[in-house]
């Protein structure tokens, strides 16, 4: 790595590193899997990253997402590192492989640290889209009973919001000490699981991905649309786009091919520290904080 390549370039870089690998490991166990999201729009309209995005984003039908979690482990001899609400502080309900010689704090009440990584979403088939959208609710609110045990909002801030007029820190403070309380974790996070669970039906005429809680009943896709895939060139890799990607992103978004105004050309990530170099714990990133260090490239 040349010392003076800029941060964006060098993150660019290792987060399709990091796509490469989870491509080869995922064909190589012959795992089911699409782009979605963000990352298809950029596989289809820019045959790569959109250029102000900062992540990738894949699908796998659930069979296939329950695969891939029996074989995790292996990942690590590479130093990569597959997450899920199954490691302790980790507080997604996607999960995700991460590179972990890196380090990425993203959010503040959420002290738990990974690293470049790739967002694996599961996919689940459903035979009727009569009754999903209480599912949707349903699986949300369990998720966030879960999510709210692992938030963490540290005594000093819920004390200056007393006095700043941020009522919704406080209460929501209050609230996680009172009814979330760290441990009732495992309590609440079994119940996610339980449900989560029951909702996947192989052959059902409807697919959806519940865990990004941005779409609602947008969501609800023809199955049909992740019944094959298309290779395409993206970066320099193949990557894997489902058949239906087409109807999939008008649904989403309307008018796909059109990028958004400059204004709203933005990465949907505000990271606290990132380390490109090591694999970092809480506790020392903090130290480093401190000292004012938040990028290291």
């Amino acid at each position: 790595m040349e010392p003076s390549m800029p941060y964006q370039t060098r993150y660019k870089q290792k987060l399709l590193e990091t796509f490469n690998y989870v491509i080869q490991f995922l064909n190589a166990h012959n795992l089911r899997w699409f782009c979605c999201y963000g990352t298809l729009i950029g596989a289809i309209r820019h045959k790569g990253l959109i250029p102000w995005d900062d992540d990738i984003d894949i699908c796998m039908p659930k069979e296939d997402y329950d695969r891939l979690k029996l074989i995790k482990d292996e990942m690590e001899k590479d130093h990569y590192r597959f997450l899920s609400l199954a490691d302790n502080g980790y507080y997604c309900a996607h999960s995700k492989v991460i590179d972990s010689d890196t380090t990425i704090w993203e959010r503040e009440h959420y002290p738990f640290m990974s690293g470049v990584f790739v967002d694996i979403f599961p996919l689940y088939f459903i035979d009727s889209c009569q009754d999903i959208e209480k599912t949707i609710k349903d699986y949300q609110a369990l998720y966030l009973e879960c999510r709210r045990t692992i938030k963490k909002i540290p005594f000093k801030t819920f004390l200056k919001s007393l006095f700043v007029d941020h009522d919704r820190v406080w209460r929501e403070f209050i609230k996680n000490r009172i009814s979330y309380p760290s441990y009732k974790h495992e309590y609440f996070l079994n119940r996610f699981l339980n449900f989560e669970k029951q909702l996947n039906q192989e052959n059902g005429e409807y697919a959806i991905c519940l865990s990004l809680l941005a779409y609602g009943a947008k969501e609800i896709m023809k199955a049909s649309y992740f019944s094959d895939y298309i290779e395409m060139p993206f970066e320099g890799l193949n990557v894997r786009v489902p058949i239906g990607y087409h109807e999939y992103l008008t649904q989403l978004y309307g008018d796909y091919m059109t990028p958004p105004p400059v204004e709203k050309r933005e990465s949907k990530h505000d990271m606290l520290y990132v380390n490109l170099n090591e694999g970092l714990s809480i506790s020392e990133v903090k130290k480093r904080m401190k000292k004012g260090e938040t990028k290291v490239f």
